[in-house]
């Protein structure tokens, strides 16, 4: 559930010589309230700064008017990590400092269909409601996010991530449709990439650990997928290549 306006402060901080934003879409990312988004300006959850983001919430909203630094994020972050710390003294005597782990859910089991099934029905009573309430606000964030990589020059693909199609059959289709159909009107505006192979993929709910998080037998098939996409697309010139 990364809020569209972490991926903008991303678009601002990324180097264009030149560099692909590949922007994955869900229904989660759909589900972000403008709160939690207009947070980013502080650096929260992302400790990075973009005062084009800043700009358009001060427009947007008048919040963060007089914030010109992340500092506020930068002591939440500390803030955060001392708690851990000090629950790491109380619990074990002495500090334990993990390992940084690109997939956080490589080793985890599967949950069971039974509470994959009780995820799907969870979505649809206490989710559902608030992607409705903002699903257009985040689509206007999608494409501002878009626009702001243009501005900047870089190339753009939008990727549906993966879904346990096996376990939530048809019952998400109605709000799929609702933000893709737009989200496609999107790509074909700013002529950027579409990419949605999960059909392709067919990935089993065993190779998921809930409804959208791959564990690594289904990430490898998902990632392959990924690849072979994007290697097309540099090959038929949509996207840029750097040259030697």
């Amino acid at each position: 559930m990364q809020r569209y306006a972490q991926s903008w402060a991303i678009v601002d901080n990324l180097p264009n010589t030149p560099t692909t934003v590949l922007i994955g879409v869900n229904l989660g990312r759909f589900t972000t309230s403008p709160a939690s988004n207009y947070d980013q300006v502080i650096g929260r959850e992302l400790l990075l700064k973009s005062e084009s983001l800043r700009r358009y919430v001060v427009r947007a909203s008048g919040e963060h008017r007089y914030s010109y630094t992340i500092l506020p994020g930068i002591f939440s972050a500390l803030a955060s990590y001392a708690q851990r710390r000090e629950r790491d003294l109380l619990l074990r005597g002495r500090l334990h400092v993990p390992a940084y782990r690109e997939h956080p859910f490589a080793g985890r089991e599967a949950l069971s269909a039974a509470v994959k099934q009780t995820l799907v029905d969870k979505w649809l009573t206490k989710y559902k409601p608030a992607f409705d309430k903002v699903l257009d606000f985040n689509l206007g964030m999608l494409e501002r996010v878009v626009r702001r990589a243009h501005e900047r020059g870089l190339a753009v693909a939008i990727v549906e991530l993966p879904w346990n199609h096996e376990i939530i059959g048809d019952r998400f289709d109605e709000s799929m449709a609702r933000y893709r159909q737009p989200t496609q009107a999107i790509a074909a505006r700013y002529d950027v990439p579409y990419l949605d192979f999960n059909a392709r993929a067919d990935i089993p709910s065993e190779d998921f650990l809930d409804l959208s998080h791959l564990l690594p037998a289904g990430r490898a098939v998902w990632e392959a997928e990924l690849a072979r996409e994007l290697a097309r697309l540099y090959n038929e010139g949509v996207l840029p290549v750097e040259k030697p």
